[in-house]
């Protein structure tokens, strides 16, 4: 066999603006050091193996599609390649493991096979990323490829859409799964059926969108504050979109009771994730204790601008 070809992506986590991003509202969001690690080789191999922190499974189905359609735009065939994909963070919890994996596989064979550029490598993202979750914001993409704190807004005229990093002060996140994971795309789907029922959820979409744009700001202000308490009138909104459940509402009450300046759902809700900050190490801690005891899987992270 020959030489290896490793690529990584990035794991991700929305801080404000869930949803209404989908309908053309501004989010902010971050990149994570942890991702995804993807390695292939020229070798025939009988199928392809994902590892995640839960286990590992041959890839199948959409999974299975998506990486034979990325390699395919390297001139690669999935079934002339020995090689595996190492997720580092949980499968759909809302932290973007379906675009790190898009953008580590995609690096990988633009390495293997010396062609294509940064551009190909965009495009065989949004491929897989279109079979994954459907109507996808592209927010996922932008985070897996990048890093650190961002604005995105996708462009109303099918444009490439509009990221700016956000100049943000260290952030101490702690993040719980505390819910067996939802179909991003039926969960989508779910939010945009009730508005094609409610006239009145496109102001709700307004509010999340202003607490996105507010919530940049207080960001780039370094007023973790008010950050805080607009992560916490995020989390109302996205209930009254009927995202959330009761294991992300306790989730979040445990937090505040912790100590946490702000919580939330990070990502299509439904099941997945929940997202802490904390003002300090000490109640940091203290949030991560506190879901540990429910026995939920806790990650922590610190970033820095």
């Amino acid at each position: 066999m020959g030489e290896a070809a490793e690529g990584r992506g990035r794991g991700k986590l929305i801080l404000f603006g869930e949803h209404a991003v989908v309908h053309g509202y501004a989010a902010v969001a971050c990149g994570l050091p942890l991702g995804a690690v993807a390695c292939v080789r020229r070798g025939h191999s009988e199928s392809f193996r994902v590892d995640h922190p839960a286990g590992s499974f041959e890839a199948e189905g959409k999974v299975l599609e998506a990486a034979r359609g990325i390699v395919a735009r390297f001139g690669l065939r999935l079934e002339e390649l020995d090689g595996f994909v190492r997720l580092e963070v949980p499968v759909g919890a809302g932290m973007g493991s379906s675009a790190a994996l898009a953008v580590a596989l995609a690096r990988a064979a633009q390495k293997l096979s010396g062609r294509g550029d940064a551009q190909t490598v965009e495009e065989a993202v949004s491929f897989a990323e279109g079979l994954f979750h459907g109507k996808a914001s592209g927010i996922d993409q932008s985070a897996a490829l990048g890093g650190g704190v961002f604005a995105f807004k996708r462009d109303g005229a099918g444009g490439p859409p509009t990221i700016e990093p956000v100049r943000a002060p260290t952030l101490r996140l702690v993040v719980a799964q505390v819910a067996p994971s939802a179909s991003t795309a039926e969960m989508v789907a779910s939010v945009s059926a009730l508005a094609e029922r409610r006239s009145s959820t496109a102001a709700i979409f307004e509010a999340i969108g202003q607490v996105a744009t507010e919530g940049r700001q207080a960001l780039e202000a370094g007023d973790l504050q008010a950050v805080g308490e607009l992560m916490n009138i995020n989390q109302g909104l996205l209930a009254a979109l009927g995202v959330s459940i009761p294991a992300i509402d306790e989730a979040c009450r445990l937090a505040r009771d912790a100590g946490a300046s702000g919580v939330k759902l990070t990502g299509a809700g439904g099941g997945g994730c929940v997202v802490a900050l904390g003002p300090d190490e000490a109640t940091t801690r203290a949030i991560q204790e506190g879901w540990e005891v429910r026995g939920w899987p806790v990650y922590t992270f610190t970033l820095e601008s």
